[in-house]
């Protein structure tokens, strides 16, 4: 009986087609999730409006004083994400926020690195029909581990 409930919710929420995120990167916890309608309204904000998103997702990771925020774009194709990945590192290219970004590649991904005037470390990459940024107050080198698992467990997720 516990066995035919357990896959039956299970079907359920494979049915529903949501994600299921990684609850560490590195060694940081994942302590908030943000979906929907207020995640695409979060994003939207900081686009003022210029991008068509069909979902979103704002997750926060912490260990004490050790933070990163990860924003997941969900656009309607592959080629809609590689569209909207190339007109953020255009905007980028002269903001006073953050650094020229500088493309680099990680596992087999072509990813945007910048830096913001905090000198904090941000990456932002398209995978499939999603655009993901990572932004994090970890020193250079655990930012850069960050982000290889990061692209690892959000490939497996979306």
């Amino acid at each position: 009986m516990f066995l035919l409930t357990w896959v039956s919710l299970k079907t359920v929420n494979l049915s529903q087609n949501q994600p299921s995120f990684p609850s560490r990167l590195t060694n940081l916890t994942l302590i908030n999730t943000t979906e929907g309608n207020k995640a695409l309204s979060e994003i939207s904000q900081m686009h003022s409006g210029n991008i068509t998103l069909t979902n979103a997702y704002i997750l926060s990771y912490a260990n004490g004083n050790n933070w990163a925020k990860v924003w997941i774009s969900v656009s309607k194709s592959e080629k809609e994400a590689e569209s909207s990945k190339r007109r953020m590192s255009e905007s980028l290219q002269n903001n006073y926020m953050f650094s020229p970004p500088e493309l680099i590649k990680v596992s087999d991904t072509k990813v945007f690195k910048t830096t913001d005037r905090e000198n904090q470390t941000h990456y932002f990459y398209s995978s499939g029909s999603s655009v993901i940024w990572i932004g994090t107050n970890l020193n250079p080198s655990k930012a850069k581990l960050l982000l290889k698992e990061g692209i690892y467990k959000f490939k497996l997720s979306l």
